[in-house]
C-alpha cells in the first residue's frame, strides 16, 4: 500500500510539472467520457416508463377503446395485438360501453386526427384536428397547454406551438379551420409528437363518420370478461394496466435482434475505447521518455522493475481518475442543455431529467480503464529500459519485428474473409467481427508501414526528408497516432458507403409523379381548372401553366393502351399510360415531360399526323402502337368486345413520367370524351413553402387543396449523416495529428537544437512540424479508407442476398456499392493538408536551445 502511495504522490507532482500533457491526457480521456456520460443521461431521460408512455396515449384514462365499425371483433391479448372481424360491419349507431363498464364507470369522446386544414395571412396548412375537453382529467398528459387556454365553444380553438409558429399564429388571433373563422386561445404541445400540426377544439364539434376513440374511467379494475364484453359490442380495448384473466400475450421476433443490437454496441464501444488508448498512449510514452533519467536515478537507487511499472502506472491512474470525473459532470451538464435540441430531433418531450450514479461510476470507471490500458505499455517500455543509456541520455533506434506485419497481414486476409462469409450468410455480428479482426490487422502493420515510408526521405528535401525519419525513429508514438485516425476513418468510411449506397438504391427506385419542379392541380371540370390555372398563375410568375386534357374515366368509349404480355394468356395485354390517358399536342407534351419544345419535335409530329406517344414498352418495332376501345353503358361495365385499333406511334423520352398521349384527331376517332385533368406548372425548382402554403390558401376556397401536388424529386435522407461523419472523422484526424505533431515537438527539442545549432532556418521548425502532421494525417485516412471499404463491402452484399431472398416471381433489387467520393477525396487529400497547415501556423518558428548531457 506504501509503494502504491508513494506512486500516486510521483504521478500527481509528474501531472503538475508538466501541465500541458497533463491537460492533453486529460482532454483525451475527458471528451469521449463526457459524450458517453451525456448519452446515459439522455437516454434515461428520454427512456419512458410504461405509465409514463400511456399517460402520454390515453392520458388519466384506465383505458381507450376504440369503436371497429364492426358488430363484434375477437382481441388475441391486452396490448398491441389488434384483432379480427368476427362478424360483419355494424348497420346501426355504436351502443354504448357503458352497459357493459363497471358501474360508477365514465366516458370521454374523441374524434382523433381527423385531416383538416388551417388557413391564417394568406397559407393554408394540413392539420389533424382534434375534437377533445382539454380541461377534463381524463385527458390530462396527452397535451400541455403552453399559453392561454382551453377552448370552450365552437368559435375557439388551440392550436400547436408547431402550427402556430409555421403559420405565424399567437394567443388571440383568428383562424379558419373546416370553414369556420375561430380564435385561437391557447398554444399546446403534444409530448409524444412536438413537431405535429394540431388544431383542437370543444367536444362536439367535428362529426365522426369512422367511429370514435373513448377514454374510459372504470368504476373498477378492468377484467378480461370486461373486455369480451366490449369486444362483443364491435370496440378494441386498449388497457392502461393488465387485466385479470387475460391471455399470454404473444411473443413477435426473437432475442437474436437484442443479441445483436448488444454485440454492435459493444464493439463500437470498443472501438472508441481502443481509439482512446491509441491516441493517449502516445502521451504516456512521451511523458515516460522525458522522465527517463529520473525512472533510471530510482532504478539505480534499488527500485525493481514493478516499482518503475507502478510509477507511470499511476499516472494514468491519477489523469484518468481527473479526466473521468471532469468528463461524468461535463455530460451530466451537456445533457442537461442538450435536452431541447435533442426533443426536437426526436420529435418527443423528454421525461424527468434523471442521471443514475451507479451508470455514471461506470462510465467513470471505463475512463479510468482506458488511462490505464492508454499507459500499459509505456510502464512496459520504463521497466525494460537501459538504465545506463537513460543516465547518459542515449537512445536506441527502433525496429519493427518481422513476424508483427506478417501477423497483422494475415489478420486483415482473415477478417475480409469473414466480411465476405458473414455477407453471404446475412449475419451482421459476423461482418462486424471480421471488420475488426481486418482493422486490427491493418493496426499492427502500422509500425511496418511508417517505417518503409521512412526510407524514401532520401529522395526528399530536409523537411520532409526528416519528417520520415523522425516518425520512422519513434514508431511508438507514431504509429499509434496513424492507428488511432485510421480507426476513425475506417468506421466514418465504412458507414459513409452503406448510407452512399442505400441513398443510390433509393435514388434509383424513385419514379416521379412528373417533371422535377411541377406543380399539379387535379380538376374535373372547366371551372375548376379557371380557379387553378388562376391560383397558381398568381402565386407562381416563372412558371408556365398548362390545362392539360385527358379521357374521361366515366366516358362512353373507354380507351387504353395496350403492352404485349410475355407469357399470359392469347388475347390477355397488360394496360400502361400512367395516372391518366392525355390527350393534346406540343403543349401537353413539353407539361407532361418537362423537355423543351426542341427535344419533342418529332413527337409533335407524330401527333400532327394523328397517332400516339407511348411508353416505349408500348411501342412496336414497325413504329406503331395498339389501342382499344370498349363501349360501356350507364353502370360502367362493357356492353360488347373491346375494338383493337393501331396507330402510328412514338415512345416518350426515357427517364421522366411515362403517360400516353393521344392527338386530338385519334381522341375522336375512338369515341373518348375528352375533359380537363389537371392544371400543371412547370417550373425550373418546386414551389418554397411560403408559396405552398399561399397556393393551398386559394385552392382550399373551391376544395381543390386536396389534389395538389409538388414534383421536389427523390431527397436523400443521408446527406446530414455523411456530413456528419465527414466532420466526425475530420475532428478526429485533426486532433491527432496535432497531437502528434506537439508530442514529435514536445520529445525531439534536443533534435531540433542541433538543428540550430548547426544553422537551420528558423523556418525549419515550421516546415518540419507541417510535414509531420501530413505524414501521420495522410497515411491514417489512406488506410483508414482501405479498412472502411471491406464492412461496406459486406453490409451491401448482405443487403442484395437479403433482397435475392425475398425476390418477388424471380425479380430482386440491386444495391450498387458507392463510395462517397467527395467525402473520401476531402479526407485523403484535403483534411491532411489543413492539418499540414495548422501545424504550420501554429508551431513557432524559433528553435530551442537545450541542454545535452553527455
Amino acid at each position: 500500500m506504501t509503494a502504491l502511495r508513494v506512486s500516486l504522490r510521483i504521478a500527481r507532482r509528474e501531472a503538475l510539472r508538466a501541465k500541458g500533457r497533463s491537460a492533453l491526457v486529460i482532454a483525451m480521456i475527458g471528451l469521449p467520457v463526457i459524450g458517453v456520460g451525456a448519452t446515459d443521461v439522455l437516454y434515461r431521460s428520454f427512456q419512458l416508463t410504461p405509465e409514463q408512455t400511456a399517460t402520454r396515449t390515453m392520458g388519466q384514462a384506465d383505458a381507450v377503446l376504440e369503436d371497429t365499425g364492426q358488430e363484434s371483433v375477437t382481441q388475441p391479448c391486452a396490448h398491441a395485438c389488434g384483432y379480427d372481424s368476427a362478424s360483419g360491419t355494424r348497420t346501426g349507431p355504436a351502443p354504448s360501453p357503458l352497459s357493459v363498464l363497471p358501474a360508477g364507470s365514465r366516458v370521454v369522446n374523441q374524434v382523433f386526427g381527423q385531416q383538416s386544414t388551417v388557413s391564417f395571412g394568406g397559407a393554408t396548412v394540413p392539420v389533424q384536428a382534434t375534437d377533445t375537453a382539454l380541461a377534463d382529467p381524463l385527458t390530462r398528459g396527452i397535451y400541455l397547454m403552453r399559453s392561454g387556454r382551453e377552448p370552450r365553444g365552437v368559435q375557439e380553438v388551440a392550436l400547436s406551438r408547431a402550427l402556430a409558429t409555421r403559420l405565424g399564429v399567437s394567443v388571440r388571433d383568428t383562424v379558419r379551420l373546416a370553414g369556420r373563422e375561430r380564435q385561437v386561445v391557447g398554444l399546446i404541445v403534444q409530448p409524444a409528437e412536438v413537431g405535429a400540426l394540431l388544431a383542437v377544439v370543444p367536444p362536439g364539434t367535428l362529426a365522426s363518420p369512422s367511429g370514435a376513440r373513448l377514454l374510459v374511467k372504470a368504476g373498477r379494475p378492468l377484467t378480461w370478461t370486461d373486455v369480451r364484453a366490449l369486444n362483443a359490442r364491435g370496440f378494441f380495448v386498449e388497457p392502461r394496466h393488465d387485466v385479470a384473466g387475460q391471455p399470454p400475450t404473444p411473443i413477435y421476433g426473437s432475442a437474436s435482434s437484442t443479441t445483436t443490437a448488444l454485440t454492435a454496441v459493444s464493439l463500437v464501444v470498443g472501438m472508441a475505447l481502443l481509439e482512446i488508448v491509441l491516441l493517449a498512449g502516445p502521451a504516456f510514452a512521451v511523458g515516460a521518455r522525458r522522465r527517463s533519467r529520473d525512472l533510471a536515478l530510482l532504478a539505480a537507487t534499488g527500485a525493481q522493475a514493478r516499482d518503475l511499472r507502478r510509477t507511470v502506472l499511476g499516472g494514468g491512474l491519477v489523469l484518468g481518475a481527473v479526466g473521468g470525473i471532469l468528463g461524468v459532470a461535463g455530460g451530466v451538464v451537456l445533457a442537461y442543455y442538450a435536452e431541447p435540441a435533442v426533443s426536437r430531433r426526436t420529435n418527443a418531450l423528454p421525461g424527468p431529467f434523471e442521471a443514475r450514479p451507479l451508470e455514471l461510476l461506470a462510465v467513470l470507471a471505463v475512463g479510468i480503464l482506458t488511462a490505464l490500458l492508454a499507459a500499459v505499455l509505456p510502464a512496459r517500455q520504463a521497466a525494460r529500459q537501459d538504465v545506463v543509456a537513460a543516465l547518459t541520455g542515449r537512445r536506441g533506434t527502433v525496429r519493427s519485428r518481422a513476424i508483427v506485419p506478417l501477423l497483422g497481414l494475415a489478420a486483415a486476409l482473415l477478417g475480409t474473409a469473414i466480411v465476405l462469409a458473414g455477407a453471404s450468410r446475412r449475419s451482421i455480428n459476423t461482418i462486424l467481427t471480421g471488420s475488426i479482426i481486418a482493422e486490427l490487422g491493418l493496426v499492427a502493420t502500422t509500425p511496418y508501414v511508417v517505417g518503409q515510408v521512412g526510407r524514401l526521405g532520401r529522395f526528399l528535401p530536409l523537411g520532409p526528408r526528416l519528417a520520415l525519419r523522425d516518425g520512422a525513429r519513434n514508431r511508438g508514438r507514431t504509429a499509434p497516432a496513424i492507428s488511432a485516425i485510421l480507426a476513425a476513418v475506417a468506421g466514418s468510411v465504412a458507414v459513409g458507403t452503406y448510407f452512399a449506397s442505400l441513398d443510390r438504391y433509393g435514388e434509383q427506385s424513385y419514379r416521379a409523379l412528373a417533371p422535377y419542379g411541377t406543380t399539379s392541380v387535379l380538376v374535373g371540370t372547366q371551372a375548376a381548372a379557371a380557379t387553378a390555372q388562376r391560383v397558381l398563375t398568381d402565386n407562381l410568375p416563372e412558371a408556365d401553366v398548362t390545362l392539360v386534357r385527358a379521357v374521361e374515366p366515366e366516358s362512353a368509349s373507354q380507351v387504353a393502351v395496350t403492352q404485349p404480355c410475355e407469357g399470359c394468356p392469347p388475347g390477355q395485354d397488360f394496360l400502361v399510360g400512367g395516372r391518366h390517358l392525355l390527350v393534346g399536342d406540343l403543349t401537353t407534351l413539353r407539361a407532361s415531360t418537362g423537355r423543351s419544345a426542341q427535344e419533342l419535335a418529332s413527337l409533335a409530329r407524330i401527333l400532327a399526323r394523328g397517332g400516339a406517344v407511348v411508353p416505349a414498352a408500348a411501342l412496336a418495332s414497325d413504329g406503331t402502337a395498339e389501342l382499344t376501345r370498349a363501349a360501356v353503358g350507364p353502370d360502367g361495365l362493357p356492353t360488347g368486345p373491346a375494338t383493337r385499333l393501331r396507330v402510328p406511334a412514338a415512345a416518350l423520352p426515357s427517364g421522366g413520367t411515362q403517360e400516353a398521349v393521344l392527338s386530338e384527331a385519334l381522341a375522336r376517332r375512338l369515341g373518348a370524351t375528352v375533359g380537363p385533368a389537371e392544371v400543371v406548372a412547370t417550373a425550373s425548382k418546386p414551389p418554397t413553402s411560403a408559396q405552398e402554403d399561399r397556393i393551398r390558401s386559394g385552392l382550399a376556397t373551391a376544395n381543390l387543396d386536396s389534389g395538389l401536388q409538388i414534383e421536389r424529386g427523390y431527397v436523400g435522407r443521408y446527406a446530414a449523416g455523411l456530413l456528419a461523419l465527414l466532420i466526425g472523422s475530420a475532428v478526429i484526424v485533426l486532433g491527432a495529428s496535432a497531437i502528434a505533431t506537439g508530442l514529435a515537438a514536445a520529445d525531439g527539442r534536443a533534435d531540433l537544437s542541433t538543428l540550430a545549432a548547426v544553422g537551420a532556418s528558423p523556418n525549419t521548425r515550421r516546415t518540419l512540424a507541417a510535414f509531420q502532421s501530413a505524414v501521420t494525417a495522410g497515411l491514417g485516412t489512406l488506410l483508414g479508407t482501405i479498412a472502411g471499404v471491406v464492412p461496406a463491402v459486406g453490409m451491401v452484399r448482405a443487403l442484395n442476398a437479403t433482397a435475392r431472398t425475398a425476390g418477388y416471381q424471380g425479380r430482386t433489387s440491386h444495391y450498387p456499392l458507392v463510395l462517397p467520393w467527395h467525402n473520401l477525396l476531402v479526407t485523403v487529400l484535403v483534411v491532411p493538408l489543413v492539418a499540414a497547415l495548422a501545424a504550420a501556423l501554429l508551431t513557432r518558428s524559433r528553435l530551442p536551445m537545450v541542454r545535452r548531457i553527455a
